[in-house]
């Protein structure tokens, strides 16, 4: 169960255990109202950064949690939840979500440091796509659709975003193989620009 009084939202496990225990209901939920109405603020950013940043900072041996103080500062408590596993319940715990998306430097000197030099962000598509009986259908043509989508509707925005930050960061992307879309619009481009000239 999570910890409690944390200034962070129970809702993904409200939802989250409603689905497990009524998966049914799940079919009839709308995904995409989850995309909306979302708080991008830079204070609800930060807060997000500091609780991870302190996530499990000092945690001791496995037990009950017991609630860690840095510069007298609660550290925000870990996650824990059970599985079954060879018959019998297994304890497993949730690790820190940072460590897959961003560098070393997140919370490394302190649990308070919450400057990055390299971030990264992730989205999945699901599959099948319309059209397609299965994920495992025309696979390859499945991921030629997506990379289509993403250079069509990404490439270009993500472009402008770029150029607006050069001076700030380094930013790259990559959806499926919209790089080949990519190297066919630069070519097509050249070649046209020799004709005319």
């Amino acid at each position: 169960l999570p910890s409690t009084n944390q200034n962070y939202t129970l809702y993904p496990t409200l939802s989250n255990g409603q689905n497990f225990l009524f998966p049914p209901a799940s079919m009839l939920l709308d995904g995409s109202v989850d995309l909306e109405n979302k708080d991008y603020s830079e204070e609800f950013v930060n807060e997000i950064l500091a609780y991870w940043a302190g996530y499990d900072q000092g945690h001791g041996p496995a037990g009950d949690y017991v609630r860690k103080y840095y510069n007298g500062q609660k550290m925000p408590a870990k996650f824990y939840y059970q599985r079954p596993l060879d018959g019998e319940l297994a304890n497993f715990s949730l690790a820190n979500l940072f460590g897959s998306i961003v560098d070393k430097n997140f919370a490394y000197d302190t649990p308070l440091d919450t400057d990055v030099n390299v971030a990264m962000s992730i989205f999945s598509f699901g599959l099948p796509l319309e059209g397609y009986s299965a994920a495992n259908d025309d696979t390859d043509e499945q991921q030629e659709e997506i990379s289509a989508w993403c250079f069509d509707e990404l490439h270009d925005m993500f472009t402008e975003f770029k150029n607006e930050h050069e001076d700030e960061m380094d930013f790259y992307w990559e959806c499926g193989s919209m790089s080949g879309f990519y190297s066919q619009s630069v070519l097509l481009s050249d070649g046209t620009f020799m004709v005319f000239t």
